[in-house]
């Protein structure tokens, strides 16, 4: 049911992961710094823990049934382009996508309630929809240099951390009543 604390971090050599059905919980480190590991199923995992995937070279990650994404989870993906997250909401960590500097579409944001700080800071986004956001952590779509970004932010915002959209080019927030 769980991978434990960095059970498979270091695997130089790692390419493919298969999971099965039973495992839901990927825990901290656990595939943490396996340069070639550039696929894996995440059909069944509910919890993904702090780094577990860091540095690796995964391409495209199914999330959809994610809950939680733990802090720097993915960073340092940089072959990531694409990244589906459930539609039931998932938290997704500080630093969670991080310097995922191919990372151009995203799918399923609309419905996170949390979006940590520096969790897509240096990613080549450039629109979000954070429709049922609740928390936009500091700089978490930090932009290297000045980029064209388009945000729609929801009614359930209720904290937001300092410049989540530094160096990005959008449109002053503003609220009605």
């Amino acid at each position: 049911t769980k991978i434990g604390k960095t059970a498979f971090a270091l695997c130089k050599n790692l390419e493919k992961v298969t999971l099965g059905e039973k495992l839901t919980d990927v825990a901290y480190g656990a595939f943490q710094n396996c340069d070639k590991l550039s696929k894996v199923n995440l059909d069944h995992v509910t919890v993904i823990g702090d780094y577990a995937f860091a540095e690796d070279a995964l391409g495209e990650l199914d999330l959809s049934g994610v809950d939680s994404i733990g802090e720097y989870a993915f960073c340092y993906n940089e072959e990531l382009t694409k990244v589906i997250l459930s539609d039931g909401g998932v938290h997704i960590g500080e630093g969670a996508f991080s310097y995922c500097e191919a990372l151009i579409d995203l799918q399923g944001e609309e419905n996170s309630p949390y979006i940590g700080d520096y969790s897509f800071a240096y990613t080549a986004l450039t629109s979000v929809d954070l429709t049922k956001a609740q928390y936009i952590g500091t700089h978490a779509f930090y932009k290297e240099s000045v980029t064209d970004f388009e945000a729609v932010i929801g009614s359930e915002l209720s904290d937001i951390g300092d410049n989540p959209f530094a160096n990005c080019i959008i449109a002053p927030l503003s609220s009605t009543k």
